[in-house]
């Protein structure tokens, strides 16, 4: 079992905040800490990275584990009616620790990853 980082990025959120207002926004990142909360483990971590990221720390997975906890959350997370808003998805980033990563190293190797979910289509997964 090893350590991951998982990223989690609310798809096209600046529309929410120019179309339904900053507070609706911030309601709408509360409802989507509160479904990841729901979700962890008692091993695993979130903390909110910026803006509409969260970054999640998986202490004990492989990547089977792995790539079924986030498409168990981003199903959930796209499966959820918020108030006001309706719908709303997230694109992932996951990435396994490799032996010699920094904390920097594997951050940056997620954050390519949920680029690469971003630029091909969102609502989705990708890894490295």
């Amino acid at each position: 079992m090893r350590r991951a980082a998982f990223f989690v990025d609310l798809d096209h959120f600046k529309n929410i905040n120019d179309s339904y207002g900053h507070q609706v926004g911030d309601t709408v990142l509360a409802g989507i800490a509160q479904l990841i909360k729901e979700h962890l483990r008692s091993t695993d971590k979130a903390v909110r990275w910026g803006g509409e990221e969260f970054i999640l720390i998986y202490l004990e997975t492989n990547i089977d584990e792995l790539l079924t906890l986030a498409e168990e959350l981003r199903t959930k997370i796209d499966g959820h009616r918020f108030k006001t808003v309706g719908h709303v998805t997230v694109s992932c980033g996951v990435t396994l620790y490799k032996n010699g990563d920094t904390i920097q190293s594997i951050i940056k190797r997620a954050d390519n990853a949920l680029y690469m979910a971003k630029s091909t289509g969102r609502n989705r997964i990708e890894s490295l």
